[in-house]
């Protein structure tokens, strides 16, 4: 589990004040984000996928041109920009750094692992960096902090898949499930960055050996409006998925569901299947979910935060901030074990760069209540009030 994430010249994350990470913040078992449009929220979520994949050379989680991640169709297919779109200033003495520190436990001889990705670095910055290599015309590889030993690269070897063999990124543009999909070799782990996976790998948990987890995500989605999802063989090499309409009681293609269950369904199916200790990035959770499904989604989040799967996820759902006190309230989490950060660009000069992506803390009580209110929602909140209060007033003088 990680504990702290900082990061630096990553798309719209510049640099702190002095130098500093322009976003540096302590990561809980659940952690949110939340903040208007454009804040940076999700350039927070691509930073962590996008130094993670390096140390990986499977399960792609973002699209670049790095060779080792994409094969040669996609790069035909899909024409990348590369590592220079991920930049928020493409400058030689500005390198893309994203630095993550694992909890004490997790360490061995390193306190934290950084990510660099540098145009024509100098000398002292080139000599550490280990599993070194270029692309796109930048040296990229890994910086390890702490004691120092003489199998540097061994170390950074397991160290680095400690720390990203199960980490996991789903987009908002997940929620289109296909009534049927060719079956793959093997078996996929990830539903995908946009649930392009989710009747894969809803096949694989509906075999008869994993019948306990195909039986919590049912019982979960019964929660979220949609009964027995269930995926499988269809013949000619193709997969299928299912699920029972709750009011119905008929069976219909998973394609066929609605918005908000088919994108429950593959953030549902990814955090149940997923091990402790792994780490699952969402967008947006609540997305096309009525009020009182995105409560229902919020204690979900919870409930698995408990088990020891890290869940990192961007909203915009005031439902989603109000509900943390009801699994608090329940004994499943505590407060301690959640945080929530307020993701805008930043106005303050002192405060880093103007423009750029900044993360401010909102403290929770230990009842779930945020200390105070998600300042970009007060703002829209007072204006609909005023203009509210002042259409009342101007009914009563019969204007």
């Amino acid at each position: 589990m990680l504990t702290r994430v900082q990061i630096t010249n990553f798309k719209s994350i510049g640099q702190g004040p002095a130098g500093a990470p322009g976003v540096d913040i302590e990561l809980k078992p659940l952690t949110f984000l939340v903040g208007p449009n454009g804040g940076g929220k999700s350039s927070i979520l691509e930073a962590m996928a996008f130094a993670s994949q390096q140390g990986r050379l499977t399960n792609r989680l973002l699209d670049t041109s790095d060779h080792r991640l994409l094969s040669q169709r996609l790069r035909e297919s899909q024409r990348s920009l590369g590592f220079r779109r991920f930049f928020h200033k493409l400058e030689e003495s500005r390198s893309v750094s994203v630095t993550v520190y694992p909890e004490v436990a997790e360490r061995s001889q390193w306190e934290s692992c950084t990510f660099r990705a540098m145009l024509n670095p100098p000398s002292e910055i080139d000599n550490q960096l280990i599993d070194r290599h270029t692309e796109d015309g930048f040296a990229i590889g890994y910086i390890l902090d702490g004691k120092s030993t003489s199998d540097s690269r061994g170390e950074l070897g397991r160290f680095i898949r400690k720390l990203v063999e199960q980490v996991y990124l789903i987009a908002g543009s997940r929620g289109v499930v296909r009534n049927e999909q060719k079956a793959i070799a093997s078996d996929p782990e990830w539903v995908g960055r946009s649930s392009e996976d989710l009747v894969g790998l809803l096949a694989v948990i509906s075999r008869p050996e994993h019948t306990a987890a195909r039986g919590v995500i049912s019982q979960t989605m019964v929660r979220l409006g949609m009964r027995d999802p269930w995926a499988g063989w269809k013949g000619e090499g193709l997969l299928g998925g299912t699920y029972v309409d709750p009011s119905l009681g008929v069976v219909l293609d998973a394609g066929n569901a609605s918005q908000g269950g088919k994108q429950a369904l593959a953030v549902v199916t990814q955090v149940c299947w997923s091990n402790p200790g792994s780490l699952t990035m969402i967008e947006e959770p609540e997305i096309s979910l009525h009020p009182e499904a995105q409560v229902e989604m919020c204690r979900f989040l919870a409930e698995n935060a408990a088990k020891g799967k890290q869940i990192i996820a961007t909203t915009h759902s005031q439902f989603m901030l109000l509900a943390l006190r009801k699994p608090i309230a329940e004994g499943t989490i505590t407060a301690d074990k959640i945080a929530v950060y307020h993701v805008e660009r930043n106005k303050d000069r002192k405060a880093g760069e103007v423009g750029a992506t900044r993360a401010e803390p909102l403290p929770l009580t230990k009842e779930g209540y945020l200390k105070t209110w998600v300042p970009s929602f007060s703002k829209v909140e007072r204006e609909l009030a005023r203009e509210w209060v002042e259409a009342l007033q101007r009914a009563e003088k019969g204007e």
